[in-house]
C-alpha cells in the first residue's frame, strides 16, 4: 500500500512503522486453515478472527478519532462509520477480506495523519 503524502515527520514514520506491521501480520494470514476466519467470537481476542476483527477496526477507529478530535469528522457521523465498518469485519470469512478491509481502515487511518499537522500533533486529549 502506497502511504499518502504527510506533512510531518513524525506522521511518516508513525505511518512507516504501522504499515509494516500490519503487512507482517496480514502475510501470516495464509498459515492459518480456513475455518480459523468462520470461527471463534469476533468479539473477544482470544482467537484468530476476533484478533483480526479488533485489529482491522482499530485501525479505522484510530482515524476516525484523529479526524474527530481534530474538528474534521461530525461525532455523529464517526459513530454511524465505526458501527458500519465493525458489522462489516464481523461479517468477514475469509483471509483475503480481511486483507482487504486491512487496507481500507488502513487508508482512513494514513489519511487522517497525514492531514495532521505539526501544531495539532502537539496538542493533549483525553
Amino acid at each position: 500500500m502506497k502511504l499518502p503524502l504527510m506533512k510531518t515527520r513524525a506522521c511518516l514514520a508513525l505511518a512507516e512503522e504501522t504499515e509494516t506491521a500490519r503487512r507482517d501480520l496480514y502475510a501470516l494470514l495464509d498459515r492459518f486453515p480456513a475455518e480459523s476466519f468462520t470461527s471463534g467470537n469476533v468479539e473477544t481476542e482470544d482467537n484468530v478472527r476476533g484478533i483480526l476483527c479488533h485489529v482491522t477496526f482499530a485501525t479505522f477507529s484510530y482515524g476516525c478519532w484523529i479526524d474527530r478530535v481534530l474538528g474534521r469528522l461530525d461525532p455523529a457521523v464517526e459513530k454511524g462509520r465505526k458501527a458500519e465498518f465493525l458489522a462489516r469485519v464481523r461479517a468477514i470469512t475469509n483471509a483475503r477480506d480481511y486483507s482487504t478491509a486491512s487496507e481500507w481502515a488502513s487508508e482512513t487511518y494514513y489519511n487522517a495523519l497525514a492531514a495532521t499537522s505539526e501544531p495539532e500533533l502537539d496538542l493533549e486529549f483525553k
